[in-house]
């Protein structure tokens, strides 16, 4: 066992300051002169610890020349997995996950504190960077979320807050009551990665450090959701390795709890893109028609709250507001029709809009195929003809 000395007077430690593309210590993790012993205790594999300083630097190896990877800040709880001296004789401890090293001086034991599960009893709480009402929001919880407390501290009015698993945000537990259920209680689900990479993070922040990264197509689980400051949902990953944001999967039936049930739907727009991915601004792939009828095998909302569906012959997605439910079965299609010409001659056009490039004409009397319509942006109604030569102005038709 490492004996860790722990300096009186270490908590007015300087603050990191942040330069881009790297980050700059003071002295938050340097020796401390002092006459006072202060109070010893021992470090051990697997135990947890306690932040006293303001701030901490996490640095890539047990030395304090060595580059700085991360942050810590006062009352932060983390679990030490390995111990070591460096040639000063100070005692560095390794964070869980190979995060990193942390100084032991500026930390205390917390391997007490038994963690529980509390459940928000407000409409909204904010999740901030300590444990005080005026420091940084870095996400919010909504009522009847249920999280778990792994350390506690007081502020100056003597309110209490509460540490989250799995996070550096705290939380005020006036706002809280404690769950009998738990977070177990969490219908677990699975996920597919649709990025091409994915980035995971400690917290649920896009600010939060990078722990790894997840490929196109991944499947993981999500044991746990949070929403950020811009309301955006994150997702815990089951095994424990930090948070992703959900905007960038699809829930997946692989490995799911609540496996998604598909469903048909009937097109209920003229035409209606395919994209591909869950976004207006996304590359088209393909068009559908008037009451096509797709099978939709997940779903997803776009930043504008919008829901997409995603195709099950895997050519895209759709907005769900040109569509809607139907018991049809996939793969129906438009309902051609006849119509005949009622207009003395009538042009045939390239698109199905009166500036669309003129291809051919029809004559009085004719009778020809509708396999498709579509309106254009005056309302009016065009009708595809079956033999592939264009598109005509149904106001000038009538059904035979």
């Amino acid at each position: 066992m490492k004996q860790v000395r722990v300096a009186a007077g270490m908590l007015s430690a300087a603050m990191l300051v942040g330069i881009p593309g790297t980050l700059k210590a003071a002295a938050t993790d340097l020796p401390v002169a002092s006459t006072d012993p202060g109070v010893v205790y021992a470090v051990t594999k697997g135990d947890k610890v306690k932040v006293t300083a303001d701030s901490l630097n996490v640095r890539k190896s047990a030395d304090n020349k060595s580059d700085i990877v991360g942050l810590l800040h006062k009352g932060d709880v983390c679990t030490i997995t390995d111990t070591k001296q460096d040639s000063r004789g100070v005692t560095w401890g390794k964070l869980d996950g190979n995060k990193g090293w942390i100084n032991l001086d500026f930390t205390d034991a917390a391997s007490t504190f038994q963690s529980y599960d509390v459940k928000v009893t407000a409409g909204s709480l904010n999740v901030r960077q300590s444990a005080n009402s005026s420091s940084k929001v870095l996400s919010t919880l909504k009522k009847g979320d249920k999280v778990t407390i792994v350390a506690e501290q007081k502020d100056a009015k003597g309110n209490s807050w509460g540490q989250i698993s799995g996070s550096n945000g705290w939380i005020f537990l006036k706002y809280t009551s404690k769950s009998g259920d738990g977070t177990g209680s969490f219908a677990e689900y699975s996920v597919k990665v649709t990025a091409n990479s994915l980035n995971i993070r400690k917290s649920a922040d896009k600010s939060s450090m990078i722990q790894g990264t997840l490929k196109k197509n991944e499947t993981v689980t999500i044991v746990a959701e949070q929403k950020d400051s811009r309301g955006i949902t994150w997702g815990k990953l089951s095994n424990g390795k930090g948070w992703i944001n959900l905007n960038f999967t699809t829930k997946s039936g692989e490995k799911a709890a609540d496996t998604f049930t598909e469903y048909n739907v009937k097109v209920t727009a003229a035409s209606l893109n395919i994209r591909k991915s869950a976004d207006k601004s996304s590359a088209v792939q393909g068009i559908l028609n008037k009451n096509d009828v797709v099978t939709i095998v997940a779903e997803q909302k776009d930043s504008r709250g919008v829901t997409w569906g995603k195709l099950s012959n895997g050519k895209g997605w759709i907005s769900l507001l040109f569509a809607t439910k139907t018991n049809d079965a996939a793969g129906s299609t438009f309902k051609a029709y006849s119509v005949q010409v009622t207009a003395d001659t009538l042009n045939i056009r390239k698109s199905a809009s009166n500036t669309g490039t003129v291809v051919g004409f029809l004559k009085k009397g004719n009778i020809f195929t509708i396999v498709a319509e579509q309106k254009d942006s005056r309302g009016v109604t065009w009708g595809k003809l079956g033999n592939g030569d264009g598109w005509i102005n149904l106001n000038f038709t009538k059904k035979v």
